[in-house]
């Protein structure tokens, strides 16, 4: 039995807590506590007067805060979209970009509020050992709340696929699930686990499956052998009479019964 655990959550935290919702608390997190540590804790003995460009220590606290703030949400909202489940190697290769960014545009900023006076690898190396020791804590939050996603999914939210005799089941969640492929008494499913695509081959009939999951809109018909995963569709391509979808490097054919269906999804 092949099972696949994400970031979803019990049906009595849904509407509370999910993963976007992770995505923007560490976006908030990662702002808030520059602002905090600098300006309210008075932080690293940084000047507070008036800086050589005429801001005023305020001001520079929410310099940093919103430049900060602008980083993490395009790496988490652009870059390290939703669709992509990531392995431990690349949380910490994840934590290594956001620092070395984050930490480079604040002592930008640093500079040119002090006229560049500053410009040395040595400052820029202190800056950084501060910086990393600010976003500690939403890192460390971030990780707990995934890890709290992941630990709390119930077996509602995932798509069962199950062999006709019931000797094999697979379990995924419906955001892993990419598309499955009917040949002849069997189905071969492809999906998603740790960023990787895999599959695996399951006895039954792509009807029994459309029958048993007929409500899911995480499974779409788009031609008599295939069910697919409609918000995994990455391309839609239609050329000389033919058409078919692209979900990851998988090109799949779309019957002209199903196209409509296909293309409104």
């Amino acid at each position: 039995m092949g099972i696949i655990t994400g970031l979803n959550l019990g049906s009595e935290l849904r509407f509370k807590l999910t993963s976007q919702n992770v995505k923007w608390i560490f976006v908030f997190l990662s702002a808030f506590s520059i602002f905090y540590v600098l300006y309210v804790l008075e932080a690293f003995g940084i000047q507070q007067g008036v800086s050589y460009s005429n801001h005023s220590y305020f001001e520079r606290c929410l310099y940093y805060t919103l430049a900060n703030g602008v980083i993490y949400y395009f790496f988490e909202f652009i870059v390290f979209t939703k669709k992509y489940q990531l392995t431990n190697l690349a949380r910490l290769f994840k934590v290594v970009i956001y620092t070395l960014f984050g930490s480079f545009i604040v002592f930008l900023l640093f500079n040119y509020f002090w006229c560049w006076t500053e410009w040395t690898f040595s400052a820029y190396f202190l800056l950084l050992g501060e910086y990393l020791s600010l976003m500690l804590l939403p890192f460390i939050e971030c990780f707990f709340l995934e890890a709290h996603l992941k630990k709390t999914a119930v077996n509602s939210d995932y798509l069962t696929f199950s062999s006709i005799n019931g000797k094999s089941e697979l379990k995924i969640l419906p955001s892993d699930f990419l598309f499955l492929k009917s040949e002849g008494n069997y189905v071969k499913i492809f999906y998603r686990n740790n960023g990787l695509i895999k599959k695996e081959l399951i006895r039954n009939t792509l009807k029994e499956i459309r029958k048993k999951h007929h409500e899911n809109s995480a499974l779409l018909q788009c031609q008599r052998s295939y069910l697919i995963n409609p918000s995994q569709i990455q391309k839609k391509v239609q050329k000389k009479g033919k058409c078919s979808v692209e979900i990851e490097s998988f090109e799949i054919p779309v019957s002209t019964n199903f196209k409509n269906n296909v293309w409104q999804a």
